[in-house]
């Protein structure tokens, strides 16, 4: 009997160790927020870049621009389109970007897409904030000019 029971609590114990969870383990607690941070943050944005100079300080041009965001495949994660026809910026994509709550502000970041192509932002980093309707990120961009290459900061401003 003692044999039967010992081996019917191993067959049990091997059962339940090989019980897994869903693969999503998002379901954090958002507190007041009811729609997840891509989804809010999803829409059409115009407004103005400010190209700076290599310096990061002084102030090129400001050109206008627009901004399409759309929520990711996956949780927390969106796709990001950028045009400009004066910041050379058209057709910068940055897929997929991270997006997550932080406190009443949605904030995104993520890797910009490196290579040659034109218009994309070939930027270490992409990082913004959507704070009361307004969105604002920052990115770098390395273009050559002639027989140099430059690079310039640009910060956008601009709301749905």
């Amino acid at each position: 009997m003692k044999k039967t029971l010992y081996c019917l609590m191993a067959v049990l114990a091997v059962c339940f160790s090989f019980a897994s969870c869903d693969d999503d383990d998002f379901n954090v607690n958002h507190g007041t927020h009811a729609q997840l941070p891509e989804t809010v943050l999803a829409g059409t944005y115009s407004g103005t870049y400010t190209v700076l100079k290599a310096d990061g300080v002084t102030v090129e041009k400001t050109v206008p621009g627009t901004i399409t965001i759309a929520a990711g495949e996956n949780k927390y994660t969106a796709t990001f389109a950028s045009a400009s026809d004066e910041a050379v910026v058209n057709g910068a994509e940055e897929n997929p970007i991270d997006v997550a709550w932080s406190n009443d502000e949605i904030k995104f970041w993520g890797k910009t897409t490196p290579g040659t192509t034109k218009g994309f932002l070939n930027s270490a980093v992409l990082n913004g904030t959507l704070s009361n309707g307004t969105l604002t990120f920052r990115f770098s961009k390395t273009v050559r000019s002639g027989r140099k290459t430059v690079t310039n900061f640009y910060n956008f401003e601009g709301t749905k």
